[in-house]
């Protein structure tokens, strides 16, 4: 499982990476609002991606009855959590929610071009 945590750790130095050279331009151009959205929905995005890495582990290390249950109850959770991280940021403002959603997509773009370019 240690290769589990390199990888989440390299993800996490590349999101951190992004997000310290896009939070100061869009505070610089007066977004801050975004900003602080980019930096919530990052963070979520981040703790989204370990828990989908425990929930994988959990699954295969039970037996093949019930691991599609425990995955099942995980992927739901995971995603009531990211609908409510959502709602709350829609709550607050416009601009938070569009910063926590693009936080989100960013993480998720940070793993797939890790998947294409491999752990430089």
């Amino acid at each position: 499982m240690r290769k589990t945590g390199d990888i989440e750790r390299t993800i996490a130095r590349r999101a951190a990476l992004v997000l310290a050279v896009a939070t100061p331009v869009l505070a610089a151009a007066g977004f801050h609002q975004v900003a602080f959205g980019s930096l919530a929905g990052t963070v979520f995005g981040l703790a989204s991606f370990h828990l989908l890495g425990t929930a994988i582990i959990a699954a295969l290390s039970r037996g093949p009855t019930r691991a599609p249950v425990a995955a099942g109850v995980r992927y739901l959770a995971r995603y009531v959590l990211t609908a409510l991280v959502l709602y709350a940021a829609l709550r607050a403002n416009t601009g938070v929610f569009l910063g926590a959603a693009a936080g989100m997509i960013m993480v998720k773009l940070v793993i797939l071009l890790t998947g294409i370019l491999g752990p430089l």
